[in-house]
């Protein structure tokens, strides 16, 4: 008879299985780096621009087909702006930075320009689509821009110097 060495690791009571593998363990998931989803701020303006959608596509007639393709397309756009606007309202309330601006103030613009992006819609589903209209829809979006620069800027000033700072700085440069 063989006596049996001590194994410090597995218990001297039981024969040892090798078929049995613990799990490897799951990686650790970061929730500061994970994707998080951007609050809808524009539900009501959403469905308003659904509802001129729906109108558009229940509207007949071919004469004004083209018409009501634009109009479609602008409703669709408004919407595009709307979620543009609900994502510079939620980067602005995580207060990465922001000393120019203060919370309220980016909310009240961010709901004037949505305002704006509603009434082009609605002015192109009841064709009083003119070009001060298109000029305000793309001030708007203009306005959003700015306000979205300024963010980038006063958080990339609060970054150390660095190689993130450097590369964030040098795509700012590019394109502004």
């Amino acid at each position: 008879m063989q006596a049996r060495t001590l194994d410090p690791f597995r218990s001297n009571c039981a024969e040892p299985d090798d078929n049995l593998h613990e799990p490897d363990p799951e990686p650790v998931k970061h929730d500061s780096f994970e994707k998080r989803e951007t609050p809808d701020m524009f539900v009501t303006e959403k469905e308003l621009l659904s509802s001129y959608e729906e109108k558009l596509i229940s509207s007949g007639g071919v004469v004004d087909l083209e018409e009501r393709v634009m109009a479609s397309i602008v409703c669709s756009k408004a919407k595009e702006a709307l979620d543009l606007a609900s994502l510079v309202m939620d980067i602005a309330s995580l207060r990465l930075g922001t000393i120019q601006f203060s919370q309220h103030t980016v909310d009240q613009m961010a709901r004037t320009y949505a305002s704006i992006f509603c009434n082009v819609a609605e002015d192109a589903v009841y064709k009083n689509f003119k070009t001060e209209t298109i000029l305000s829809f793309i001030g708007a979006l203009r306005g959003l821009g700015a306000i979205c620069h300024i963010l980038v800027q006063d958080t990339v000033a609060k970054l150390k110097d660095g190689c993130s700072k450097n590369c964030i700085t040098d795509h700012m440069g590019k394109y502004s």
